[in-house]
């Protein structure tokens, strides 16, 4: 794994929380929107560009929607069993 990827990897891990699902694809996302920006900005703190995180994944706000349904999917999940 790239070190770009590995950072925002682990600044989602640390950064996420549950809230409920993010809203569907096409539809504006402030949860998504406020993490990815957030993210650049730990990002650029340690030397990663906004050029860098977009060649390497893309969208940086479509990518943390994707991870915020993943991360609910998990979520609900384990509640589901009995492992809260």
């Amino acid at each position: 794994m790239s070190p770009t990827k590995s950072f925002i990897t682990a600044w989602f891990a640390e950064n996420y929380y549950f809230e409920g699902y993010p809203t569907p694809p096409g539809k504006r996302d402030h949860q998504s929107e406020y993490m990815a920006q957030d993210c650049f900005g730990a990002a650029a703190e340690v030397g990663i560009s906004r050029q860098e995180i977009t060649e390497e994944i893309g969208d940086l706000t479509e990518y943390m929607r994707c991870a915020l349904a993943r991360g609910a999917d998990e979520y609900v999940s384990e509640r589901a069993e009995g492992n809260d």
